[in-house]
């Protein structure tokens, strides 16, 4: 703990250095004005500068109006892919209209239109009759007397080819 004569020669010092310090912003009567002089500009400086801010102004002009297209051309853009999709979106209304347009009696009335007709029962041809526009004559095969039907001797091997569905060679629905 400092002495009373320490404690006393701090404060003073302390209260010498308040009275003296100016305070920021405060002109004291003791000190006068510093006044810095300007350097005066010439004609051809001041040109210089109104040159130069036109210049900037121009500078960026020149580029919003850059933008500005940029933009625009953005918005064209955009408005053409909307319309894009809306073709789109028209086209599938259009096709599931002509799917759900053609139903089987319509299908009908047109082949009947046309001469088609159902196939008559002596149009019917088994696997492994002779065709009635073929010459040949098949060899002649014994009928069952008992009724029952006879399985073939061999039986062949089931041949699949890529991209039919069991039904031939008729493509895949869809495709």
């Amino acid at each position: 703990m400092p002495t009373k004569e320490e404690q006393d020669a701090y404060e003073a010092r302390a209260a010498e250095t308040r009275s003296t310090r100016p305070r920021s912003g405060v002109k004291s009567a003791r000190e006068s004005g510093v006044r810095v002089k300007k350097q005066e500009s010439s004609t051809l400086g001041r040109i210089g500068l109104i040159i130069s801010g036109f210049l900037f102004a121009g500078m960026v002009l020149f580029t919003l109006s850059g933008y500005e297209r940029i933009s625009r051309a953005y918005a064209d853009i955009n408005a053409l892919n909307s319309e894009s999709d809306l073709t789109d979106l028209r086209i599938n209304e259009l096709e599931v209209q002509i799917e759900c347009a053609v139903t089987i009696q319509d299908a009908q009335k047109v082949a009947e239109e046309y001469g088609m007709r159902y196939p008559e029962k002596g149009q019917y041809v088994r696997i492994g009759d002779p065709l009635p526009f073929d010459n040949t004559t098949p060899p002649p095969t014994t009928q069952p007397t008992d009724g029952a039907t006879t399985s073939p001797e061999t039986t062949p091997e089931p041949t699949t080819t890529p991209g039919t569905s069991g039904g031939g060679g008729q493509p895949l629905a869809g495709g």
